[in-house]
């Protein structure tokens, strides 16, 4: 039995020999073997790490180009992806947020860049401020709201036109209709004495085209195509409007009810005072959303 045991001992003895062998053996054979074997696994570490890197890049990558086509496509965006966004339409650096001290897409171009308009006719937004309406009609700021009912149009409530409006005093926007389409109009009168609605000046006007139940993907039954000195027209896209017209002094992203929009303003010089023209477009800036003109 002792010998047995003397046999089992001596075999298991070698065995375990045999194995550290083995095991020195994919490493080196010098005396630096465990910072060999250390280096070995900080070699492995590093490719996991730099493949693991390479992998969230792609992924990253993959994610920005997903963030960057759900933005086009009228997806709602952050701060930054909406700079990003507008850089493919005006030179960013023209521009300053309008508050500094917080995240915001709302932007003003720095003064150096803007022009102030004149009352050199050849340096306004447009030749002809007129705008053309289903190309049978004719609306413009200061016409007599009188002559925009002669073209066709009329108040929506019937009873506004026979109302009396105060001196110096704007409405609000009132509904004009015309063939089932319909536009705003701010009402002005400018004179001193107590005018009816219908004897006042067109102050604004709003064209309302897309949006129909808040859905700016759907256009409205009631919008009517217009068309501003060829430069602004009812399938005018973001891009259009500032090639036509260049940088606007005003640039707002905001989202409204679930649907992303992009909001540019101009500001016009005339004899008679400023005019305002604000554009507004979907999210992905594709298509134009509602178009208002104030003096």
């Amino acid at each position: 039995m002792k010998k047995l045991l003397a046999l089992t001992l001596a075999a298991i003895i070698v065995l375990s020999l045999a194995a550290c062998s083995v095991s020195i053996n994919t490493g080196s054979s010098s005396g630096n073997d465990n910072n060999n074997t250390t280096s070995s696994q900080e070699d492995a570490a590093k490719e996991n790490a730099a493949s693991s890197s390479a992998s969230t890049k792609a992924t990253s990558s993959a994610a920005s180009k997903s963030d960057s086509s759900a933005a086009k496509s009228g997806g709602i965006m952050s701060t930054d992806e909406f700079a990003e966004f507008i850089k493919g339409y005006v030179d960013i650096s023209h521009y300053k947020a309008d508050d500094p001290t917080d995240k915001t897409c709302s932007y003003s171009l720095k003064s150096d860049y803007y022009q102030d308009y004149q009352n050199d006719k050849s340096k306004h937004l447009f030749s002809d401020d007129s705008v053309k309406l289903d190309g049978s009609s004719t609306i413009k700021l200061n016409m007599q709201v009188s002559d925009f009912i002669s073209e066709g149009w009329s108040f929506k409530d019937s009873s506004k036109a026979s109302e009396d409006m105060g001196s110096m005093l704007e409405s609000s926007y009132l509904s004009f209709t015309k063939g089932g389409k319909e536009i705003g109009v701010r009402c002005l009168n400018d004179t001193d004495s107590t005018l009816k609605y219908d004897k006042t000046k067109v102050g604004g006007f709003q064209l309302p085209i897309y949006g129909s139940d808040n859905n700016y993907a759907t256009k409205r039954n009631t919008a009517v195509d217009f068309n501003i000195d060829g430069k602004i027209k009812t399938a005018t896209t973001l891009k259009d409007a500032i090639s036509a017209l260049g940088e606007p002094k005003t640039i707002f992203y905001g989202v409204q009810t679930g649907y992303s929009h992009i909001k540019i303003e101009y500001q016009d010089k005339y004899e008679e005072g400023l005019h305002f023209v604000s554009l507004d477009f979907s999210g992905d800036g594709s298509k134009i959303v509602e178009v208002t003109i104030n003096s």
